[in-house]
């Protein structure tokens, strides 16, 4: 239970340190292909802390349940998202 609840502290601190140089990176490369396969990252980052808060938190509720889950999916479909255009960039199609 202490190694688990260390581990996702650790994996919030993680996000949350590199969440400003996904934003900035986003920012420094806006309006390039390779900028609209990094704007999906950010989301990915913020959806995965929000996620880790409510298991660390423990909270007990259904609505909580549910808002971890949709957490959880925005994080995994953001991160397909980001996936899919960089596949598409990496072949030559239109990203």
């Amino acid at each position: 239970m202490i190694i688990t609840t260390l581990a996702n502290l650790a994996k919030i601190l993680l996000l949350a340190a590199s969440l400003p140089l996904a934003i900035l990176a986003y920012r420094g490369y806006r309006g390039t292909p390779w900028g609209r396969v990094l704007q999906p990252i950010p989301v990915v980052e913020v959806s995965f802390i929000l996620y880790l808060v409510i298991v660390i938190l423990g909270i007990d509720a259904p609505a909580v349940h549910g808002f971890a889950v949709v957490a959880w999916a925005v994080g995994t479909l953001a991160a397909c998202l980001s996936a899919l255009r960089l596949t598409l960039l990496l072949r030559g199609d239109r990203v």
